[in-house]
């Protein structure tokens, strides 16, 4: 396990203040420090390199017993850049080169600056990042290497990038990689194309659905590939040590909606990003922007999904938030410490805070600092001299612990964020209708809200890594309006072999490129036996539906389709108006898909309803999916956990409690989960564990606002 906080973003904080802060930190119980090597500072002019405050740093850190992971942030480029490479702006949608300026909240360097698909601007790129890491190589107290800072490349970019020369070759070249030739790229797009100089990249979103969503992909791919890229050139200075990288948000929440101009994936497909780097890991502001703690946890979840080969927390707010001339919310000290160990109780392998200090620039001036003076700063630093040492007392039970294997899979397929943004990304064409933006991801994340609510474990599953879905008892596709192929026939395969797949509305309604299908030439839809009656405006009305004995109201988002009446005569129907049946089950094989008529999850996000959670909690009971472990407070919004094997150590169960204190018990098969004992790691005490019959039931004394790690043996 690693403890970390961010210390140093040149030129802060002052030199005079390194050896007594360091030293601080390390009482704190910190073990790591992160340090940023911006490019801009480094390079102060080409081709020489001022390592003086890092070599500094790095000494100091080692000489009081701290560790090191240099965050290398190459997109904060030299002042020089533009004056080196005068060709090498990035271009904007409008033919427009983009005018670099300083970062907002860092105090030398240019973003965007030039383009890294032109090739000076890699070179020079490549080789700061190879020198930085041949620097630093045999210090012996470095831990790791963070290779690409939140995966950024188009921030102050002032519109939609890159449409320079040397991009819109890549786009080509990725394009002929993916098509062959004009003529295949003609029959996927239904084009006539001539020559490949006519093949422009998408100017705005709508203009069409076919060359936005190709910008898009290829945005989502580049990413991945310059991942890669950078993690080549870091691995040629220091082949020793993990490489890892880290993005703003998880992919589940890349829908395009944060930033302007940036589109849905842009900055990459967590799962493909994941593959190029030794572990991918994600920033976490909880209180700054993602306020609810059941919204952190979805983030933890769909972060832990895709962290390949080590799952870490790269940025967690250390104090409250700066976000130009306002305060913010204040961060407690017991609310850190549940965002910390929920980030555990989901596998998180290592905790780095954003930052030691109140930040002294630009719009974060007054942020973001665990020692920040937001009236909190003690009660954090209890809190977290407190859980170091846990983490030094229970590190080897900590280190082989990994959550038990979810039952429930949440499909995000990024075609479907790249055919919502496309249709409804931010642009100022005509507006008409109620229809909002975003919509793929919304429903994907209200899914997510709901299934943390009700206390049920999931993987956020993405189709071209999903290779095997035997694990899975219940897959849900939300705003499934493309699946790719080969998963369909993965998904169809799975259903038929038992499986309960929970589909929304308009299943398979348009392909790869954009193209609408009628509802009879949709292959994954109709191998099912699915064909709606076409798209209903939603009048107000939920759809009232029974499911085994269970009833409830779903609401409605965005459109009303009701099954086609040849499908519902041969379907269980749950859900039936004058539109028709609205909510179906059918068998295929020896499973089922149940086909709900609407955006179920989309309007579960916008609001709360006992009805979606009901439908869900019943579907997933039916199907087999839920967790073996009942909780008696069953409300997520107020107790989370997560339990899991911890190797030979035994079984470990995790649990954050958001409100006051109380008895909380937990009851589960003694088949599923022996256990003999129960000790509470947190308070050093032992825990009443009965059986009765076949059941085993634990009884667990909840701290107000607290975090508990059991120990079952």
């Amino acid at each position: 396990m690693i403890l970390a906080t961010q210390y140093h973003r040149p030129p802060f904080p002052r030199r005079d203040r390194w050896r007594d802060d360091l030293a601080r930190i390390r009482a704190t119980g910190f073990d790591t420090i992160v340090l940023t090597a911006p490019w801009a500072w480094i390079e102060p002019e080409p081709g020489a390199y001022d390592f003086a405050d890092q070599d500094e740093l790095v000494a100091l850190a080692g000489e009081i017993g701290l560790k090191v992971v240099i965050n290398l942030w190459t997109e904060l480029q030299p002042v020089w850049i533009e004056r080196e490479l005068p060709d090498a702006r990035l271009v904007d949608h409008t033919g427009r080169p983009v005018v670099s300026s300083p970062l907002a909240y860092a105090q030398f360097g240019v973003m965007p600056g030039g383009c890294t698909d032109h090739p000076g601007v890699r070179e020079r790129a490549s080789a700061f990042m190879t020198a930085t890491a041949e620097r630093f190589a045999g210090a012996e107290n470095l831990l790791l290497w963070d290779c690409w800072n939140e995966i950024r490349w188009m921030t102050q970019a002032d519109g939609h990038v890159c449409h320079c020369e040397h991009t819109v070759a890549r786009f080509r070249d990725w394009l002929r990689e993916r098509h062959g030739d004009l003529d295949g790229l003609n029959a996927a797009w239904q084009r006539r194309y001539r020559s490949w100089d006519d093949v422009a990249m998408a100017k705005l979103p709508t203009r069409t659905y076919t060359d936005v969503m190709a910008y898009q992909a290829f945005l989502t791919r580049r990413a991945a590939v310059d991942l890669r890229w950078r993690r080549d050139a870091v691995h040629a200075g220091d082949s020793s040590r993990p490489i890892l990288a880290h993005t703003a948000f998880p992919s589940a929440f890349s829908s395009g909606e944060w930033f302007e101009y940036e589109p849905a994936l842009a900055r990459g497909n967590d799962f493909e990003l994941a593959d190029q780097v030794d572990g991918l890991g994600s920033s976490h502001f909880p209180a700054f922007i993602h306020t609810s703690a059941v919204e952190y946890a979805t983030r933890l979840e769909a972060s832990r999904s895709s962290a390949g080969g080590f799952n870490w927390i790269a940025e967690l707010q250390g104090g409250a938030a700066g976000h130009g001339l306002q305060p913010m919310r204040a961060v407690p000290g017991r609310l850190q410490a549940r965002w910390v160990w929920n980030g555990i109780a989901r596998g998180a392998k290592a905790v780095s805070f954003w930052c030691w200090r109140d930040e002294v620039f630009g719009r974060e001036a007054a942020g973001f600092g665990i020692v920040g003076d937001d009236g909190h700063r003690d009660e954090r630093l209890a809190e977290l001299r407190r859980t170091a040492d846990l983490l030094e007392a229970h590190g080897p039970l900590l280190d082989a612990y990994a959550p038990a294997p979810a039952r429930v899979g949440v499909v995000l397929e990024p075609s479907a964020y790249q055919l919502d943004w496309a249709g409804s990304g931010r642009t100022g064409g005509l507006k008409v209708g109620a229809g909002s933006g975003y919509q793929a991801a919304h429903d994907l994340q209200g899914h997510l809200l709901a299934l943390e609510r009700l206390q049920i474990p999931y993987d956020v599953v993405d189709p071209s890594h999903a290779h095997d879905l035997s694990g899975y008892a219940l897959l849900v596709m939300p705003w499934p309006l493309v699946v790719d192929p080969a998963f369909g026939e993965r998904v169809l395969a799975w259903t038929r072999a038992g499986g309960t797949l929970l589909t929304g509305a308009e299943l398979d309604a348009f392909d790869a490129a954009g193209l609408y299908r009628y509802q009879d030439e949709r292959p994954f839809a109709n191998a099912l036996g699915l064909r709606g009656s076409g798209l209903r405006q939603p009048d107000g009305r939920a759809l009232e539906y029974e499911l085994d004995g269970t009833r409830g109201e779903l609401r409605t988002a965005t459109w009303v389709v009701p099954q086609d009446a040849a499908v519902s005569a041969g379907a269980d129907v749950l859900a039936a108006d004058e539109r028709g049946a609205t909510v179906v089950r059918r068998a295929v094989g020896d499973g089922h898909v149940v086909a709900v008529g609407t955006n179920a999850g989309l309007a579960y996000f916008e609001q709360r309803d006992a009805g979606f959670e009901r439908f869900l909690r019943t579907l997933a009971e039916g199907a087999g999916a839920l967790a073996p472990l009942r909780c008696s407070i069953e409300d997520g919004e107020r107790v989370q956990w997560r339990h899991g094997a911890a190797g030979e150590h035994g079984e470990l169960l995790f649990v954050i409690n958001e409100g006051a204190a109380a008895d909380v018990t937990f009851d589960w098969p003694a088949d599923r989960l022996p256990a003999a004992a129960a000790h509470d790691l947190t308070s050093g005490t032992e825990l009443e564990l009965a059986r009765d019959g076949e059941r085993l039931t634990l009884r667990l004394p909840l701290r107000e606002e607290g975090y508990h790690v059991v120990r079952l043996t």
